[in-house]
């Protein structure tokens, strides 16, 4: 006598299966942005650090705020363009002696780092407090 198999069979049926690829598929493309934007990331801070020490550089140059008030350059490459600019700053010194010369006096010196990037204007400036003279 034959007799009837009530049992269920085994595996997953079509519509399952699709559900599983859709989900997965939503979740790597999820991924794939991420890595992305990482990436993009990561390159933006490795040209935002380039910047930054080549101001760095540009300002340890002078021990003195530059003859000069206004220098411009760029890299060699011309990804990178500079620009140094030297201003008198008014110490609290020579405020709180109305009419008499400072012994020494200071300069507002910037440097600022401009380049471009997907499209857009990017910039790093470094400011710092030198004593008036000439370049070192």
């Amino acid at each position: 006598m034959l007799r009837a198999n009530n049992r269920r069979p085994r595996g997953f049926t079509l519509l399952e299966v699709l559900i599983a690829i859709s989900i997965m598929a939503m979740a790597l493309g999820a991924l794939y942005a991420a890595s992305a934007r990482a990436t993009r990331t990561a390159a933006l801070l490795e040209r935002q650090t380039i910047a930054l020490e080549l101001a760095r550089s540009l300002l340890a140059r002078y021990a003195v705020a530059p003859a000069v008030p206004e220098q411009n350059g760029q890299t060699q490459d011309g990804e990178y363009t500079w620009q140094i600019t030297s201003a008198p700053f008014p110490s609290p010194a020579a405020r709180s002696r109305a009419g008499e010369g400072t012994p020494w006096p200071l300069y507002r010196v910037e440097v600022r780092i401009d380049w471009r990037e997907a499209g857009r204007e990017r910039t790093v400036s470094l400011v710092t407090i030198r004593p008036a003279g000439a370049a070192s």
